[in-house]
């Protein structure tokens, strides 16, 4: 599986916590189940329900007093499992007490040592990284040790020994999960995670995180403008290099919609030849792109004319090519599943510009096959050989088409289903020398395998291009959103008909040329870094869990020998 593929896999986890009365409600029905347990329901109302609900209610406000960020959904989760953390405990304990010798509420302060530590690990990783997050952290543990103070004795010395020690287990977890990201991206990794899980309501964290170890990067920009004889724009195909992530509506993660939302006019944003290391880290880089694209709009001169277009296939790849004025589009579509291109090769294509008065030539990346294993199109590899050589052949049958009249129609619409982003469908016809091409962009995140063939059956055109935007808001919380993996697949290809139908109804005489902008330091994730991120968020996902084990049962360990040597 390739990195690439891998940073949108985090998104996996993600999730969104339940209302927290429908949790709270769970809560007290586990605390319940602590009654036989604890010996009666007084005992499970103070030492067990009261500090659930308290919990729940409380850790949030507290939180946030203290500088950090929490939900009251998430501290009503919190405590949930804290509940099941400690019926779990009283069970253990009740199954061994026979050959441990434990004081009768052994179990429960185990229980409450867990919890303390347990929260105060998910709070400093999730809230803030503060030693004062151990106080909203004890909120489940001193409520439950206080109703035991109210019901009878409690032996303080041994509780608060235990306390201490499953305290000093979790600090000593923090310190060692942070220690890989630390050392490898020179940052701690703890605000990475909070940004992650509070991306949707809180993009700015993440931003900041990956502002922290990115670097700057030049993103070239190319722009088609297709306008009336009256000077009117009738569409913009805009083409950018910087990739539209890394994820969410965080930094470039909804550039489709910032490219639509900015330029005047129908706005066509193909996904360009680029991955992950060049997602626009925050919003203000995002937007240097889309600068970079109205200027590249405002220096297009228009010539008419156009060449049919033409389809190359060579192994891997096929090439769509047409030229509109002055200049070449160059559309990519994987033959075989295939994600991102890499950025050098839409240099290279860049490149066969300035022969035969050719201004510009770019390349998009149609991203329309997506499997989980298909890989980056990197230099070198058999993709990526069958691809410029498909590229070549294509430049050199453009160059023998003659220039014909060009007209333009463009539809867009919304379509209902969660594989497509705010841009839904748009639909360009261009007509020349008789021909009609259509040219279809899902704003979607790459396209189940078998649907682009599908979707060109039976329209009344001579050709079909298929694409995707490749935006990111459509995989917040699943892992792979491609367009028509919803069964929606009937659906699309009826928009589809429908709005090349209205796009012939639209055609109507154009002129048309292109221009590239670069948007200069630009601040990206940085080359490696996705690949660097990704792998270290995967061994440190490891990492904890087996350390988590490993110090909860040392640390039980350690205060079973502390209750049965002081606790009796």
């Amino acid at each position: 599986m390739s990195f690439d593929s891998s940073v949108s896999r985090l998104q996996g986890y993600l999730f969104r916590a339940p209302p927290a009365r429908i949790t709270v409600g769970i809560s007290i029905l586990v605390s319940l189940l602590a009654i036989p347990l604890l010996g009666g329901l007084r005992e499970a109302l103070l030492m067990s329900v009261i500090p659930a609900v308290a919990a729940a209610l409380l850790t949030h406000p507290m939180v946030r007093i203290l500088g950090g960020t929490f939900t009251l959904r998430r501290s009503a989760l919190l405590s949930l499992v804290g509940a099941f953390g400690l019926l779990l405990f009283l069970l253990a304990h009740r199954a061994g007490a026979p050959w441990l010798h434990l004081p009768t509420l052994g179990g429960f302060y185990l229980g409450l040592g867990f919890l303390w530590g347990f929260r105060t690990v998910l709070l400093v990783a999730i809230a803030r990284l503060h030693p004062l997050m151990a106080l909203p952290a004890g909120l489940h543990t001193l409520p439950a040790l206080l109703g035991a103070a109210l019901l009878g004795p409690v032996p303080w010395t041994p509780v608060l020994l235990v306390m201490l020690l499953f305290l000093a287990a979790s600090l000593f977890y923090l310190w060692v999960v942070d220690a890989p990201m630390r050392r490898l991206l020179g940052t701690p990794g703890y605000p990475f995670f909070r940004g992650y899980l509070s991306q949707k309501d809180e993009p700015q964290r993440l931003e900041s995180f990956f502002a922290s170890i990115g670097e700057p990067a030049d993103l070239p920009v190319s722009a088609f403008d297709f306008q009336t004889p009256q000077g009117k724009r009738k569409a913009a195909f805009v083409v950018s290099m910087a990739h539209p992530g890394p994820v969410g509506h965080v930094g470039g993660g909804n550039l489709s919609e910032r490219f639509a939302g900015a330029l005047d006019g129908p706005v066509f944003p193909f996904h360009g030849a680029t991955h992950y290391d060049m997602s626009p880290a925050t919003t203000p880089g995002a937007q240097q792109v889309v600068e970079a694209a109205r200027r590249a709009l405002d220096r297009v001169k228009p010539a008419p004319g156009a060449t049919p277009s033409i389809t190359v296939s060579r192994g891997w790849f096929q090439v769509h090519a047409q030229r509109f004025g002055d200049s070449i589009l160059l559309v990519a579509s994987p033959l075989q599943p295939a994600d991102d291109l890499d950025f050098s090769l839409g240099l290279l294509a860049a490149a066969s510009a300035g022969r035969d008065g050719i201004r510009t030539v770019t390349l998009a990346d149609a991203h329309n096959l997506g499997t989980e294993d298909a890989p980056v199109v990197a230099p070198g590899t058999r993709p990526a050989s069958d691809l410029m050589g498909a590229i070549g052949e294509a430049l050199r049958l453009l160059e023998r088409e003659p220039l014909h009249p060009l007209r333009m129609g463009v539809a867009s619409m919304q379509v209902q289903g969660s594989t497509l982003g705010a841009l839904g469908l748009q639909a360009a016809v261009a007509e020349a020398g008789g021909q009609r091409t259509a040219y279809l962009l899902f704003d979607g995140n790459n396209m189940a395998p078998g649907l682009r063939e599908k979707l060109a059956e039976g329209l009344p055109v001579d050709r079909v291009v298929v694409a995707t935007t490749d935006t990111h808001t459509v995989n917040l919380l699943q892992v792979r959103n491609y367009v028509g993996s919803s069964g929606d697949e009937e659906a699309l290809r009826e928009a589809a008909r429908r709005m090349v139908q209205a796009a012939l109804a639209d055609l109507e005489e154009v002129r048309a040329g292109a221009h590239t902008e670069v948007a200069e330091g630009v601040r990206t994730l940085g080359p490696q870094r996705s690949a660097m991120l990704v792998s270290t968020a995967h061994a440190v996902s490891i990492l904890g869990t087996t350390l988590g084990v490993v110090l909860t049962l040392l640390a039980s360990g350690v205060g079973l020998w502390v209750l049965a040597r002081m606790g009796n």
